[in-house]
């Protein structure tokens, strides 16, 4: 993000005018409306500009909408306001930075701000069989985590974690470096053959899908957890988890409230107790119906996409390339002849396309929101963009996404409701989220082996409908916003073609 798009995000969430922040900074306020517009670089003054920024960004959706647009979880917690004005000092800076390095023509790595070193977190102190301890408040729910991982990696594989998790985990995303490393250790465990069963929050729990939502998405792509919910309500009074490593060890955990200084948890590897407490679960189990289906085959996989563009309800995706629906017929057909011979392929390119008039017409009454990553120049030229969540046989040529690009413009043009935020991830997506107002949601792993995940249940699909509504709008995608997506489109357009014809 250039330095302007950062400024007006941030003025954007604290409701700060031109004038206010002039007044702040002590400068004329024709200096603001300079920056805003980018016709200034970074000013002088950055540090003072990140702490009045970080002093009106107290509210819990500001501190979200932070640390979804810095890439920081900490930010979600309370920390002090000196903290959170250096971590946007430094994310105001990279640009700065990066320019200047571009204008010496050469790249030099060390020079562009890294995220801050994670604090090494020791092992904990191994616990003989056949004791119980306890622990207390946030801290010892921390240490007991580290506990049953360590015995989860000791133990012998294939094994199943079995889990019930009834909290916001704000213990836990509060501490950024523990959040990383517990969530790296279990794609690592669910990589090396370890399964895991979840049962999740009951319906009036709705805002906790949300809030761990990032957390658990990566371990949700690899299709190596199973989640179950309870489909009766039930009092929110009091909290508890429950992990269960059969017949190694167990936690259990109890809270009235919001939990922190009423928290007692307790760890043990007696036999007897962890025996109880994975009946406990599995008794709860039997009462739980799956909240996700698990599909590999390509056809089940087509099957479902296909259902989910033919809906005519208001649709929201976070993808990994362009999405079909935007694709013009043209270039659908090219598609469709290069993927003859491979029919499921060919049955959901053949779809699209004839619901391609079907699909405008409902831009008319209803909203489409298409997050989509837009691929690197370099990547493009080598043929390496996918065409679709996930094709591993068809390609973008430069002609074929510059194409694509611009029949996005004029989808854009044409229809109000038609809403494209490109993602400028430097990295392809882990997994691929699609979710509409019928209550269908999807998540399609982006690398194989091909997994998507069906959500059944309603108040999850709302969880990752609001998660990625959240992420529009903290980018931006009406008004200006629209009219620099418009811009950066066209500037990709002549980029590709002034490069596709250097290279003949």
């Amino acid at each position: 993000m250039q330095f302007s798009e950062k400024l007006i995000f941030l003025m954007n969430i604290t409701q700060t005018s031109n004038k206010e922040l002039a007044v702040e900074l002590g400068v004329d306020r024709s200096l603001i409306s300079l920056l805003r517009s980018g016709k200034r670089g970074v000013p002088k003054n950055v540090k003072r500009m990140a702490r009045v920024f970080a002093e009106r960004s107290t509210a819990d959706f500001q501190r979200y909408a932070l640390s979804d647009m810095l890439g920081i979880l900490a930010l979600r917690s309370a920390l002090p306001v000196q903290e959170v004005a250096a971590y946007l000092e430094k994310w105001l800076l990279e640009d700065r930075d990066m320019v200047r390095d571009v204008e010496k023509g050469v790249l030099d790595l060390k020079d562009i701000p890294e995220a801050p070193a994670l604090q090494e977190i020791p092992d904990p102190v191994v616990i003989p069989e056949g004791q119980a301890i306890f622990y207390f408040g946030d801290e010892g729910r921390r240490e007991v985590l580290l506990k049953i991982m360590q015995q989860v990696r000791q133990a012998q594989k294939p094994c199943t974690l079995l889990m019930v998790v009834d909290d916001n985990m704000e213990w836990l995303l509060s501490d950024y470096a523990l959040t990383k490393r517990i969530q790296t250790e279990l794609l690592e465990l669910a990589h090396s053959g370890v399964r895991f069963c979840q049962i999740v929050p009951p319906m009036n729990y709705v805002n906790r899908y949300t809030e761990s939502l990032q957390f658990w998405l990566p371990l949700y792509a690899t299709g190596n957890l199973e989640t179950y919910y309870y489909p009766r309500l039930r009092g929110n009074l009091y909290r508890h988890s429950i992990y269960v490593l059969s017949g190694q060890c167990a936690q259990f955990n109890a809270s009235i409230g919001s939990g922190g200084v009423s928290d007692v948890t307790m760890f043990t590897r007696e036999k007897v107790l962890v025996d109880v407490f994975e009946r406990q679960f599995r008794a709860h189990l039997s009462m739980c119906r799956p909240a996700m289906a698990v599909y590999s085959s390509l056809a089940e996989c087509v099957g479902k996409v296909s259902g989910f563009l033919a809906n005519q309800t208001d649709t929201v995706q976070m993808i990994n390339t362009l999405s079909l629906n935007s694709m013009p017929v043209q270039l659908l057909e090219q598609f469709i002849s290069q993927s003859r011979g491979q029919e499921e392929r060919t049955a959901i390119l053949e779809s699209i396309r004839d619901r391609m008039p079907e699909f405008e017409a409902r831009l008319e009454e209803r909203t489409c929101i298409d997050m989509c990553r837009v691929a690197p120049v370099r990547e493009i030229l080598a043929g390496e963009v996918s065409v679709g969540a996930h094709s591993d046989s068809l390609h973008y040529t430069p002609r074929a996404y510059i194409l694509h690009l611009e029949n996005i413009l004029r989808l854009m043009e044409k229809y109000d409701r038609y809403i494209f935020v490109p993602l400028r991830d430097r990295n392809p997506l882990e997994y691929n989220l699609m979710a509409n107002e019928e209550g269908m949601a999807l998540i399609v792993r982006s690398t194989p082996p091909r997994i998507m995940l069906e959500v059944r249940r309603s108040e999850l699909v709302v969880a990752f409908r609001e998660n990625m509504l959240h992420r529009a709008d903290t980018l931006g995608y009406d008004g200006i916003h629209r009219e620099r997506i418009c811009m950066e489109l066209r500037s990709l357009i002549q980029e590709l073609k002034k490069a596709a014809k250097e290279r003949l």
